[in-house]
């Protein structure tokens, strides 16, 4: 398996927290006050608040540790594209779980329609690197120099009552798989080469109610099992070991 150079874990919300407006400057001071004790010293630097003023954006490039919650939805991203460090689930999950609990103390989180873990890995393929991702994910044959590849799909398995799906309300898991060319990388854009991204949701009917930890094992449980075979699934392309991004 690849190393894993960005991570986020999302949670969306059942309903809008308004409140947020008039409690958002408190939070703000609770959640830097975890500095220096359940995360890092450098971890949040800035603050800045969206247009409304009731959504926050907490982070520190350095760090690369970015906070984000707005009215119906709460995402931690850590970001080690720049940093010379190794990726650990348990660590990143003892950091978010510091933030929910301040979180949760001060806001009263309504309760929950979507855990989500979302990670990122690179592979360096040289110039044919488009070339690569169109000969092994699909039968179009390139008319030329293909660039500027990008292929999304989503999976999707029930864990209610069976029968077909209907995404907006029913309980099921999500399982999102991107690949593409790693010039196109929002944050992080580089030439020849290729990123593999692996999204994997739960979707919860009736919504969840109460502190969300018990589910976000089960969700790495699952994640865990995705990640095999999207490992299998990258070794398939020839992109495996030996040329992942440090």
């Amino acid at each position: 398996m690849a190393k894993i150079l960005k991570a986020t874990i999302g949670i969306a919300f059942s309903e809008r927290m308004f409140r947020m407006s008039t409690q958002s400057g408190i939070l703000t001071d609770d959640l830097l006050a975890l500095r220096g004790k359940q995360l890092a010293l450098d971890s949040f630097e800035s603050v800045h608040r969206d247009s409304t003023g009731s959504g926050l954006r907490l982070h520190n490039e350095s760090s690369g540790m970015y906070l984000v919650i707005n009215l119906d939805s709460i995402t931690f991203t850590y970001d080690l594209y720049e940093l010379n460090a190794d990726f650990k689930f348990d660590t990143f999950l003892a950091w978010f779980k510091a933030i929910w609990e301040t979180f949760d103390a001060r806001i009263k989180a309504p309760s929950i329609r979507r855990i989500g873990f979302v990670t990122e890995q690179r592979f360096y393929a040289g110039s044919e690197s488009n070339k690569i991702l169109v000969n092994s994910l699909t039968t179009v044959k390139p008319m030329g120099f293909p660039a500027k590849f990008h292929l999304t799909f989503e999976d999707r398995k029930d864990v209610g009552h069976g029968g077909l799906l209907d995404p907006t309300k029913d309980d099921f898991i999500n399982i999102i798989r991107s690949f593409y060319d790693g010039s196109m990388d929002r944050d992080h854009p580089e030439d020849e080469s290729i990123n593999a991204n692996l999204d994997v949701q739960r979707y919860f009917s009736p919504a969840l109610k109460g502190a969300p930890f018990d589910a976000i094992k089960q969700l790495k449980a699952e994640y865990d099992k995705a990640a095999v075979k999207f490992g299998i699934e990258v070794d398939k392309l020839g992109i495996g070991d030996g040329k992942a991004a440090a």
